[in-house]
């Protein structure tokens, strides 16, 4: 009896280790920190979350993006405090800003198993570049928007475009406002699933 205890007490840290290990989480202070975060988070193998400390974030050159053939999920939150220690929960905290000269957030994941959540994040103050959304999330798993504004955009297309191909798109507690359509085709928000 004695010996099985032990051996279940060993199997059940073995599979604790194994489950913090298939789970990575980025705490991002600043502009290039996201980048990176995004960067290494595409390839690493495992389910990611990144943690955005409050204030402004603007990408220099291209836009903050992630693209994954992974069969794993990337949830981006913001409103963190210093070192990601506690979390405010709204909008208004986390902004990602395209300095008035692309759209700053482009995320696309392709393996069937994958998805990808938002919450707590404005995105502001960006143009649409060749139709591109200045909230782009495009998932062939799942998509989730909750309390996420998307405002001061001037879009050639849609101000969030929104797509899964084998899941569903759920958005809540979000708002699209004063965005200005440079096309005659522009639209809030599409939506397609």
């Amino acid at each position: 009896m004695k010996f099985a205890l032990q051996l279940s007490i060993a199997a059940a840290l073995t599979l604790s280790v194994a489950s913090q290990a298939d789970a990575a989480t980025f705490c991002v202070k600043d502009a290039l920190a996201l980048k990176i975060a995004l960067t290494n988070a595409q390839a690493n193998g495992e389910d990611d979350v990144i943690q955005i400390q409050t204030g402004t974030f603007t990408p220099s050159g291209a836009s903050f993006v992630y693209q994954s053939a992974e069969a794993h999920t990337l949830t981006i939150a913001g409103g963190y405090s210093i070192a990601c220690a506690t979390q405010l929960l709204g909008a208004e905290f986390t902004m990602i800003d395209g300095g008035g000269t692309k759209a700053p957030l482009s995320i696309d994941t392709t393996a069937a198993e994958s998805s990808v959540s938002i919450s707590n994040l404005t995105l502001q103050n960006a143009i649409s570049v060749g139709s591109a959304a200045p909230l782009h999330l495009a998932s062939t798993g799942g998509v989730g928007v909750e309390n996420v504004i998307v405002r001061a955009n001037q879009i050639d297309g849609f101000a969030a475009d929104l797509s899964s191909i084998n899941g569903s798109v759920q958005i809540r507690n979000s708002v699209f406002v004063d965005n200005t359509a440079i096309g005659d085709l522009a639209s809030a928000v599409g939506v397609s699933s």
